[in-house]
């Protein structure tokens, strides 16, 4: 079971999670080891070790299956649990959409609490550059006897701020135009 973790240790394994997927895949293992002979927090140490061996499709949702009553979904996106999703109503593909849910092998109220404070915090804002949520609810995974979170919103196209960054082709000046839009929008 995974403890509930503050801030400061949520904040400790964001980072390490972003070093570590820099690290080629056989050389994890290692890392993570030389972590913990560093004294590294158990709690911190035990959520990025689970974040690297969860499965990367925990309930093995397909292609076609829906989600809710109204999203069918498509293709998986990035990282995460994040997929392609058509929102259908009475029969009629509405619109596309990017459909987000909790991998169900990392619940726990904390991760349920950070969700939820997600949806809510991304529902409030209005501002060209972020994402806009569409829908939340909760999924019932008959295979699983699970109860998933998941929320919609809106599909952007496009690459990571992450592959933007390591973009050595990109000018910096257009890097540092990006950089600004993207502080604009979370002042």
């Amino acid at each position: 079971m995974v403890k509930d973790l503050d801030e400061q240790q949520w904040s400790r394994v964001h980072a390490l999670i972003d070093d570590l997927d820099t690290v080629p895949g056989s050389d994890v293992s290692r890392h993570l080891q030389k972590l913990a002979d560093d004294g590294l927090d158990p709690n911190v140490l035990a959520f990025v070790r689970l974040s690297f061996s969860t499965p990367p499709d925990p309930f093995s949702v397909e292609p076609g299956e829906y989600i809710g009553e109204s999203y069918v979904i498509g293709e998986k996106l990035g990282e995460g649990v994040v997929y392609r999703a058509t929102e259908r109503i009475e029969g009629r593909d509405v619109r596309d959409v990017a459909l987000k849910m909790i991998h169900p092998a990392l619940i726990s109220d904390s991760l349920k609490a950070r969700f939820l404070d997600e949806i809510t915090m991304l529902g409030r804002l209005n501002h060209p550059g972020i994402v806009p949520i569409y829908h939340c609810g909760i999924h019932d995974d008959d295979r699983t006897n699970r109860q998933v979170l998941y929320f919609t919103m809106e599909l952007i196209q496009g690459g990571t701020f992450r592959k933007l960054r390591g973009n050595t082709d990109l000018p910096l000046g257009e890097k540092l135009q990006v950089m600004a839009q993207l502080c604009d929008a979370v002042q």
